[in-house]
């Protein structure tokens, strides 16, 4: 997980060896503590957090599964819709085109955008007049 299309094809291609065997969470979480997620320092240091948590998290949905339980259920909180957002900027200069052409190829997706000082109110028209951005 980053924001570095590199990073995340290098890591795809690497053989990067987890922690196997049987662990609750939090000993599985500790054994990450000894596994170099990254081959070389991370553009950012908070790639180092991020993956972490994908690795967390796919091992808690596992352990989840294997009991056959949901989180809700474990936490006895009550289900509810969750919905999903697209992540992105608008490049520089900024544009809408990206937003466009995925609204077009999958249609409903809603949007999370980094906001950018360069943003003009012609834009922020544009933005509004989309009805499709949920998080700035």
């Amino acid at each position: 997980v980053t924001y570095d299309g590199g990073e995340q094809t290098s890591f795809q291609n690497s053989a990067l060896e987890v922690p196997s065997g049987d662990f609750d969470l939090a000993g599985f979480s500790s054994a990450l503590d000894d596994v170099a997620l990254f081959r070389r320092p991370p553009a950012q240091s908070a790639y180092l957090d991020y993956r972490r948590w994908a690795f967390e998290a796919a091992a808690l949905d596992l352990a989840l599964r294997q009991s056959g339980v949901s989180l809700g259920r474990q936490l006895r909180r009550r289900l509810s819709p969750v919905r999903f957002c697209a992540s992105m900027g608008l490049g520089h200069p900024p544009c809408t085109d990206k937003l466009h052409s995925l609204s077009r190829r999958v249609p409903g997706t809603r949007f999370k955008l980094d906001v950018n000082p360069e943003w003009s109110q012609d834009l922020l028209d544009e933005l509004a007049a989309l009805n499709a951005i949920d998080v700035v």
